[in-house]
């Protein structure tokens, strides 16, 4: 064998131990990361005009939002924030009628794609007439906007 081939075989074989190319599958397998990033779920939500008609009282109900796509969501992090007719913006709050809008949550400890919940008003009024809506859902935890959209309410 030549000298060159020698010299080229170990190199080679010194190139694989520097690689980590060689070596038991128990012992890659042994320092194999984790895969321990966080999945990328990409959220899709669906808002219609609720079937009661506004009046000039509070406590009406405006909309209805359906969760059509993505994990599953605890309710302590989930905040529902609108606008109506491009106002200022108002944080909602579920079972709270005291503040300006609330949403309804269920028993189920978190919010799933196929679940609803229903914004109204507050005790004041917000929309007795037509109005435009600009909902906005965030992970309040890892302050990350879920989803945004308009809804045209009467």
């Amino acid at each position: 064998m030549s000298k060159s081939r020698i010299l080229n075989t170990l190199l080679l074989t010194a190139t694989l131990l520097l690689a980590g190319c060689t070596g038991d599958a128990e012992d890659e397998e042994d320092v194999a990361p984790s895969d321990d990033t966080p999945q990328l779920s990409t959220y899709s939500f669906t808002g219609s005009d609720s079937a009661q008609t506004n009046t000039v009282n509070g406590e009406d109900e405006l909309l209805q939002v359906v969760m059509d796509q993505g994990n599953s969501i605890g309710w302590a992090a989930v905040e529902v924030k609108i606008q109506v007719n491009n106002g200022a913006p108002m944080i909602c709050d579920s079972q709270d009628s005291a503040v300006s809008c609330t949403y309804d949550i269920d028993n189920d400890p978190e919010w799933s794609a196929g679940e609803q919940i229903i914004i109204s008003e507050g005790q004041d009024d917000l929309c007795s007439g037509d109005c435009n809506i600009t909902v906005t859902i965030e992970n309040s935890q890892q302050e990350k906007v879920l989803g945004s959209f308009e809804v045209a309410v009467s």
